[in-house]
């Protein structure tokens, strides 16, 4: 092994919403002019005359957005995390529809459930598991009194993470290297080796790239960015480094995602909703987050319904090289190199190297 060593972790945010009578999470200003709390808005708001908290169901990592956040269009100068789908109530009758929206261009999927109810009956078991398709609303539950004229409240608990949780991977499906042509890099950690940090579901069968910093990272495979966050500028190996990590997330067609993580500081180059090519170049390796030398994380992962809920585990993929394809898996040692255009082999296990 290379000594580098390395941990990324993603963690799906919790939004919280109160309800008594009235329309709730509709017309909420902008996410960027607010601070964020454990996922709900730090003032109020007052529809039909009574006072609610506002929320916001951020996707896919913890949400952060301060006052002066940058734009989605500026992703490598600030967090920025894809955030299109909103979890809100109406009235309808003399009860509530509880509603999905979701605003992107990829599907998401959304667990809810209600807690804290009183007087409640609703049409739904409850959690609530949904894929809330790109542009598209979806109908979670509705609920009514139990008994009429009598106190009517519920609080609506989300979260939702990019992908399609009831998707299939595509078994055909192969990944080219996340670097540039005639590039070649040894693999330090993958599964079936000697693995130091990899021993979570989240990143079970990742692979670890040691490169310098500022190395060219392109993408592996066509999709949707989801999650492109270059701000930070830290590394090392101490528990607060965890969450520390520059990454990119990218959605895709079959609704599985790929994650580029610790990248340099200032080192992303796209933003969450663009649509991105196999072989684009969209970022710069680093060494922030939980991290003892600089590398490349790349993992594959797809959405499961996990003892918390909603989460994302790793799962095996291949990658190739050469024209025509060469498909092959990483293995620890491998030294592999990033040929396309041209027929080229797959490189060999250098079992050795363990």
């Amino acid at each position: 092994m290379s000594g580098e060593t390395g941990g990324f972790r993603g963690l799906g945010a919790m939004a919280g919403q109160r309800y008594s009578a009235g329309r709730v999470g509709a017309g909420l200003p902008a996410m960027g002019a607010h601070r964020v709390i454990g996922g709900k808005f730090a003032r109020s708001y007052k529809p039909a005359g009574r006072w609610l908290p506002g929320v916001l169901l951020c996707l896919g990592f913890l949400c952060d957005l301060r006052a002066d956040d940058t734009p989605p269009g500026r992703a490598s100068a600030a967090p920025a995390v894809y955030q299109p789908v909103t979890v809100y109530t109406e009235r309808e009758g003399a009860g509530h529809r509880i509603v999905a929206s979701n605003r992107g261009i990829a599907p998401v999927s959304v667990m809810a459930s209600i807690k804290h109810a009183e007087n409640v009956h609703s049409d739904t078991s409850w959690p609530v598991f949904a894929v809330v398709p790109p542009h598209g609303e979806l109908t979670l539950g509705r609920s009514r009194p139990a008994v009429a004229g009598a106190k009517y409240t519920f609080q609506v608990q989300s979260k939702a993470l990019p992908g399609d949780l009831d998707a299939q991977p595509d078994s055909g499906a192969l990944y080219r290297l996340p670097f540039l042509d005639g590039k070649t890099f040894r693999i330090s950690q993958a599964a079936g080796g000697k693995i130091v940090t990899h021993n979570e579901p989240g990143s079970a069968y990742a692979v670890d790239f040691p490169m310098p910093v500022g190395t060219p990272v392109v993408a592996a495979r066509d999709g949707v960015v989801v999650k492109a966050e270059g701000s930070n500028s830290e590394g090392g190996q101490t528990p607060d480094m965890l969450r520390k990590a520059n990454s990119i997330r990218i959605q895709h067609g079959d609704g599985t995602l790929a994650t580029y993580g610790h990248l340099a500081a200032n080192g992303v180059f796209v933003a969450p909703g663009q649509r991105v090519v196999a072989g684009a170049t969209i970022g710069l390796s680093g060494n922030t987050g939980y991290s003892s030398s600089p590398h490349l994380h790349f993992a594959v992962s797809q959405l499961r319904r996990t003892p918390e809920g909603l989460g994302t585990v790793s799962i095996p993929f291949r990658f190739y090289a050469g024209d025509p394809p060469a498909a092959f898996s990483p293995q620890q040692g491998m030294a592999a190199t990033a040929r396309y255009g041209v027929p080229a082999p797959a490189p060999n296990s250098t079992a050795g190297n363990r």
